[in-house]
C-alpha cells in the first residue's frame, strides 16, 4: 500500500488549472472527496482522487496531463484577435469623430452646457 499524497486546496487548484473556489465547491457538492488528515490543518485532497476527477469520464484531460501547454480560449478562437482589432478601430473612430466635433467653434461650450443640464 502506498502512502497518500496530500494536496492543499491551492495546490489542487493549481494542478487542475481551476480556482480554489471551484475545488471547494466540488468538495461541497461531493464530486471531489476532501479529507482532514490527523495532524494537518485544513482540508486536503488526495492527489489520486484529484487526478481521477480531472481526467474523469466525459472530461477533456488537462493540458499538463496530456504533456502539452494549456491553450486559453482566446488562443483557441481563431477570430478573437480580428474581433478585438475591429472593436478597437471602432472605438478609435468614435473618439476621433467626437474630438473633431469638439474642435468646431462653440462646440465645447455647447457640450458643457448639455452635460450640466
Amino acid at each position: 500500500m502506498t502512502a497518500r499524497r496530500w494536496l492543499t486546496i491551492a495546490q489542487a487548484a493549481d494542478y487542475a488549472e481551476v480556482s480554489p473556489k471551484t475545488i471547494r465547491t466540488k468538495i461541497a457538492e461531493g464530486h471531489l472527496p476532501g479529507y482532514q488528515p490527523k495532524g494537518l490543518r485544513g482540508v486536503r485532497i488526495d492527489a489520486d482522487d484529484l487526478e481521477a476527477w480531472v481526467v474523469g469520464p466525459g472530461r477533456i484531460p488537462s493540458a499538463h496531463l496530456a504533456g502539452r501547454q494549456p491553450a486559453r480560449w482566446r488562443r483557441r478562437d481563431p477570430d478573437y484577435l480580428d474581433r478585438k482589432a475591429a472593436w478597437h478601430e471602432e472605438a478609435a473612430r468614435k473618439l476621433r469623430a467626437e474630438a473633431a466635433s469638439l474642435r468646431q467653434p462653440g462646440a465645447m461650450l455647447a457640450a458643457y452646457q448639455a452635460a450640466v443640464r
